[in-house]
């Protein structure tokens, strides 16, 4: 019978469902025509293997393993264990601390201190899972200049991409009340992409391709962000003889994505992007 003690063991479930899969691929190889079939029909091994009971856990279904804990700081605390053992939480245990409410102010508390870069991505991931909010200040704050970790930027980049009705405003209220430097406005930008319409959101993309030094990526926020007064921005720096092939092709797909045609007559044949992009 699983204990406490059991439970407080790290247990690499996952390299034991690894191993299972493994050995039923070997079994089940000859049961079909190819390999796509096999793999669909690998599918729905990890639900048959997490409802065996399996010794290391003294005798219970992986399935019910954790549902056993409901104690959320055991639950966190156990994750933050396997994380700095180096080893994966097994994802059973982080399914179970996201049906724990409970967990969620402790995650966003790791999220915070900010002590390991996979300790940090493993509970925001499970915070995302969990359809929290809780960890979106901190992620605002790294945006503004907290972190300088490009993983981090990235990692807030796509949390509040995905909860941007929410933070928005709270973005955008702060971006009016501190300066950027171009590195902050490029993160800031990847997010406020996803919003509504907004002139503050206009101007940053402007601002970034005046001056973020990126031409190609800032030409195609614009096109994407769709404000056709981008245009002649776009189209005086597109016929300029002064860019590469690449930043040309950026500049045109970002003025025919707002409606308007670009034409620039530059020789770009030796160009290293042209040649590059052609395959010369």
């Amino acid at each position: 019978m699983a204990t406490k003690d059991t439970m407080d063991k790290l247990i690499d479930l996952d390299a034991i469902f690894s191993e299972f899969l493994s050995e039923w691929f070997q079994d089940h190889k000859s049961d079909y025509e190819d390999f796509g079939e096999l793999e669909e029909a690998a599918a729905g091994v990890y639900g048959k293997w997490a409802d065996k009971p399996l010794d290391v856990l003294g005798g219970v279904p992986p399935i019910e393993y954790y549902k056993r804990m409901s104690d959320p700081k055991q639950l966190v605390a156990l994750s933050v264990k396997y994380v700095m053992s180096d080893m994966s939480p097994p994802v059973l245990l982080c399914d179970r601390i996201a049906e724990v409410k409970e967990c969620e102010p402790y995650l966003a508390q790791i999220v915070e201190l900010n002590e390991s870069a996979e300790l940090t991505i493993t509970a925001a991931n499970i915070l995302t899972e969990m359809q929290s909010e809780a960890a979106f200040p901190t992620y605002v704050d790294w945006l503004f200049g907290k972190t300088k970790s490009e993983e981090l930027l990235e990692l807030a980049v796509e949390k509040l991409s995905a909860g941007i009705k929410s933070i928005a405003e709270t973005i955008l209220s702060r971006m009016e009340s501190q300066p950027l430097d171009m590195k902050a406005a490029k993160y800031i930008a990847d997010v406020l992409m996803n919003y509504n319409k907004d002139e503050r959101i206009y101007n940053l993309l402007v601002t970034l391709f005046e001056n973020g030094g990126d031409v190609p990526l800032y030409a195609a926020y614009l096109g994407k962000y769709g404000d056709s007064r981008a245009l002649p921005l776009l189209v005086s720096k597109g016929e300029s003889r002064d860019i590469n092939y690449l930043e040309y092709m950026e500049i045109r797909n970002a003025v025919e994505a707002l409606g308007g045609e670009l034409v620039n007559n530059k020789d770009f044949t030796n160009d290293k992007y042209y040649k590059a992009l052609k395959g010369l």
